[in-house]
């Protein structure tokens, strides 16, 4: 049985997920209404409380099922995922707002900052003031070499 290959799925409001690059493994995997409606579904509620019950539920599949599925679909653990995408959006905020840690954090669905910063360190392998740090530093250095 193929094994599937994971990359990353965004959503646009405009071109709605992109699920071109998920490949389902045979027939246990999430058929592509459940993946379009999961997507959308955490895209959408990233900043709240997802629980997998409720993901199960919009596929109409039993939560180890659907958690099943949808680990042979994406490749991880709904979890996982949905923190992958927290991390994701916190670094698209930190890179093009100066918003404190402590409201990105919020804004992008972890309960705290503290919370944010430990699966950021696991995830990047580095803090989040290191990472928006280093981004200003790259930023600032191309915008002096293009003033030349």
């Amino acid at each position: 049985m193929p094994r599937i290959a994971r990359t990353s799925t965004s959503f646009s409001s405009r071109s709605g997920p992109n699920l071109e690059a998920v490949h389902h493994a045979g027939s246990r995997g999430l058929a592509a209404w459940q993946c379009r409606s999961v997507v959308v579904h955490i895209e959408l509620n990233q900043a709240d409380l997802i629980d997998v019950e409720t993901l199960a539920s919009l596929c109409r599949l039993s939560v180890s099922h659907f958690t099943r599925a949808f680990r042979t679909t994406f490749g991880s653990a709904p979890y996982s995922y949905i923190v992958r995408k927290r991390v994701d959006s916190a670094k698209t905020m930190m890179a093009t707002t100066d918003e404190p840690l402590s409201q990105i954090a919020l804004a992008c669905g972890f309960s705290d900052q503290a919370h944010f910063c430990n699966h950021f360190r696991r995830l990047v392998g580095c803090s989040p003031l290191e990472w928006r740090r280093r981004r200003q530093r790259e930023s600032a250095a191309f915008r002096g070499s293009n003033s030349n």
